[in-house]
């Protein structure tokens, strides 16, 4: 019987040996301080852990990885009241005489540093997965083609305060007829509160029916390439939550590389100074082309409405004016492209693309399968 190899999906708790990068990863969903409630012992989490002493006692790392989501530790792990399993980690490591970060909490967090006590600095880790949910252009050698008919595109499938402000910005301005977009559209696991909304799917403008199931990767894919620009809805914009309880700037996702993977030139509505940040990890942007004072904006509500005038400028222009911005602004769009393909990964480490799990170079296989059989 062969070893048993898995690509990036992993299920809940499922662990995989990387004999490449020599780590054992262990999936915990989208939340590490939840995961962590399935040890209410330090006895169940040790001997859950000694399960790959074979490996680790040789220096074999230990991830958890909850990679796939940007979630504040400080904050969860107080809502969820387990610090206990940061402590019993630290134990563990020091019984059995781990190297420094021989174990890693994964997240996409990229001020987890800041914010998590000093004392567990060293189990916390930004890592961004992008590349996992970023289709790239096929058409990269011909981008100069493309045949634009519509202005923008606005992706928005969960329903927050930004978003329906843009869906009723997009509504009330009679603009519909310049932009692709969607609203409210996670039909399989809607909000509780929206369960009375309207939900417009992207696939309405194919004539076809809404799955969900099929949304993922290449969710607005075939749109993207018939508009000009992408209003790109990041997962955070205001600096409280509707409680408010701060909500610190985190991490880009696969929305802010969708646009870049797939060069199209895009406004960013997300935390206040994120585009800043964007750049500062040597990616260009489009202030010779229209006003992105937007980003450098702190008061939220001033930020969403300046955008909103950008919009309404741009969207003076005929799309035949567009297309030839589009074409002035091809070595940037060429350039952004190569960037994120290439070089980010390898410069900034909250954008590890080493940990890209499907390459052929990197696949994985079972953990305990593997340590049972050697």
């Amino acid at each position: 019987m062969g070893l048993e190899f898995y690509n990036a999906t992993l299920v809940d708790n499922q662990s995989v040996y990387n004999p490449k990068m020599d780590y054992i990863r262990i999936y915990c969903g989208y939340s590490i301080p939840e995961y962590s409630e399935r040890y209410p012992s330090k006895n169940i989490l040790f001997e859950f852990l000694d399960r790959f002493k074979k490996m680790t006692r040789n220096g074999t790392k230990i991830v958890f990885d909850a990679s796939a989501e940007a979630e504040n530790f400080g904050i969860v792990f107080n809502e969820v009241g387990n610090f206990d399993f940061l402590d019993w980690l630290l134990e563990y490591s020091e019984i059995n005489n781990f190297s420094k970060n021989q174990i890693e909490l994964w997240t996409s967090d990229f001020d987890c540093k800041k914010n998590i006590n000093e004392k567990y600095k060293n189990l916390i880790v930004g890592i961004n997965q992008m590349r996992n949910f970023v289709p790239y252009a096929d058409d990269f050698k011909f981008i100069e083609s493309r045949k634009f008919d519509r202005k923008f595109i606005c992706a928005m499938s969960r329903i927050t305060r930004e978003r329906t402000s843009m869906y009723e910005f997009i509504i009330n301005k009679k603009i519909e007829e310049s932009f692709y977009y969607s609203y409210n559209a996670k039909i399989l696991t809607p909000n509780k509160d929206d369960s009375e909304v309207i939900k417009v799917p992207m696939e309405r403008y194919l004539g076809i029916d809404f799955d969900d199931s099929m949304r993922a990767e290449f969710a607005t894919y075939r749109f993207q390439k018939k508009s000009v620009i992408n209003i790109v809805m990041e997962t955070f914009f205001y600096s409280y939550d509707e409680l408010g309880r701060e909500n610190p700037s985190r991490f880009f996702t696969e929305k802010t590389f969708r646009p870049i993977a797939m060069v199209q030139p895009f406004i960013l509505v997300s935390n206040y100074g994120m585009l800043n940040r964007l750049k500062s990890f040597g990616f260009k942007t489009f202030d010779k082309w229209w006003d992105e004072s937007y980003d450098l904006i702190e008061n939220d509500n001033d930020r969403l409405n300046k955008i909103f005038e950008l919009i309404s400028e741009l969207n003076k222009l005929s799309i035949e004016e567009l297309n030839n911005i589009y074409l002035e602004m091809i070595p940037i769009l060429k350039y952004n492209y190569n960037h994120l393909l290439n070089d980010v990964g390898n410069e900034f480490y909250e954008f590890h693309t080493e940990y890209t799990f499907n390459k052929l170079a990197r696949l994985e296989m079972d953990a305990l399968f593997y340590i049972d059989n050697i």
